[in-house]
């Protein structure tokens, strides 16, 4: 096959664009010669397009159903690039494609330098074009094999649980802290109050605010212990490998933190513990990452779904388990979900939904701590709770909580 000119400067772009810029090559089955290439870390432009003079004028239509079609494959959002080696070829009339005219030293869009700076410098003449493309595809291919071998060690990284294993170790550890002093207390309710269950009166009377997180950590049995473990790990594994460690465990918190702040509202005094919230607010940013990178068209991504949805209805029967609470975590999931999605299309949506959570939290806190002052109480266990209090070496804390307990009886 006889090569020219704007052949090689095809194939130097594309080694650069292999070699420097980690793209793959992705092949078209209708034109198998048509040159696509992919890269899901690119920041601007995760599909390109090279064209050089020997190739038939393909369609815009064409041209946008292959985009489409590669970009669903990646999950990514971006403007197509078709860098053009030769000059007199027919332009491409479309808004939403970028043509390049490249030559040596030359690039007629000056803009696409912004992301490929090198690209003037590694377009260049030769006096031997089929020996320097032998010499390019030899690159080419090494080049491929070792992006190739990086990608699959990114994607074993990515999908090693490692901050869901982390945090499933810290829970059951805790949890099972609450499991001792539940057998070593004769009140059941007393037991899940000491071990840092949600319990309005201590959180609003005793100030112990803390509760709105260690709730997630008590148990009240082995098998609710169980069932959770192998809830959170499911349905966080799921939702991880999409976000950033901090984002996921930002997730985890916030969720904790404004499922319990939904209970805080309601006039309610009633115990509530597990991880519940926390399982709802990962679901609810797994939703919106489903729904923005549309991966429900996965058939792996549907399938978790159903499992996932399982052990979130299967949560509803444990005892001390909360709805309220359930719908706060999946409400906050939703809205930090929003907010970690990186789409110039949501700025807005994103910019709205900030204010919208700052005038959530600022409600609730003022429905929980100032307005919600009528409570149930259960004197029973609450004094049980000072009791037990007393025989530990916690006598001070046991007369605090007396003198807050007696504070809210009046």
């Amino acid at each position: 096959m006889e090569f020219n000119k704007y052949d090689l400067f095809a194939y130097q772009i594309m080694e650069y664009l292999i070699s420097e810029r980690n793209y793959q090559i992705v092949r078209v089955m209708q034109h198998k010669n048509d040159i696509w290439l992919i890269n899901p870390q690119a920041e601007n432009f995760p599909v390109v397009r090279i064209a050089s003079s020997h190739e038939q004028m393909l369609n815009v239509e064409y041209l946008r159903n292959v985009h489409v079609a590669l970009l669903d494959m990646i999950h990514r959002e971006g403007r197509l690039v078709v860098f053009q080696t030769d000059p007199q070829a027919e332009p491409i009339h479309n808004e939403e494609i970028i043509e390049v005219y490249c030559e040596p030293h030359k690039i007629s869009n000056p803009m696409i330098l912004t992301t490929f700076q090198q690209l003037p410098h590694i377009i260049r003449e030769s006096n031997d074009i089929s020996g320097d493309i032998v010499r390019i595809m030899r690159t080419i291919e090494e080049a491929q094999q070792r992006n190739y071998e990086r990608a699959m060690k990114r994607w074993k990284e990515r999908i090693r649980p490692k901050a869901t294993l982390i945090a499933l170790g810290i829970f059951v550890t805790l949890s099972f802290f609450s499991l001792l002093i539940r057998s070593l207390c004769s009140d059941q309710t007393a037991a899940l109050i000491l071990s840092g269950s949600f319990y309005k009166i201590n959180i609003l009377a005793a100030h112990e605010y803390w509760r709105l997180f260690t709730s997630v950590f008590v148990s009240d049995s082995l098998l609710s212990l169980i069932l959770q473990g192998v809830a959170f790990y499911y349905i966080a594994k799921s939702c991880e490998p999409y976000y950033q460690k901090k984002h996921f465990v930002a997730i985890i918190l916030i969720s904790i933190f404004t499922g319990n702040l939904f209970l805080l509202a309601t006039g309610t005094n009633a115990i509530a513990i597990g991880l519940a919230p926390a399982l709802f607010g990962l679901s609810g940013a797994f939703l919106i990452r489903t729904i923005t990178q549309r991966l429900y068209r996965s058939i792996v991504i549907s399938a978790q779904w159903v499992r996932n949805g399982i052990l979130l209805c299967l949560l509803f029967v444990l005892p001390y388990s909360s709805a309220l609470a359930m719908l706060g975590g999946f409400v906050c999931g939703i809205i930090m979900g929003i907010l970690f999605v990186k789409k110039e299309s949501l700025r807005m949506l994103q910019h709205h939904t900030k204010i919208a959570a700052v005038l959530m939290v600022g409600c609730l806190l003022y429905l929980g701590i100032f307005q919600n002052n009528e409570m149930l109480v259960d004197q029973q266990s609450e004094q049980e709770v000072v009791r037990s209090l007393r025989k530990m070496p916690l006598h001070f804390y046991a007369d605090y909580l007396e003198t807050c307990y007696n504070e809210a009886y009046k």
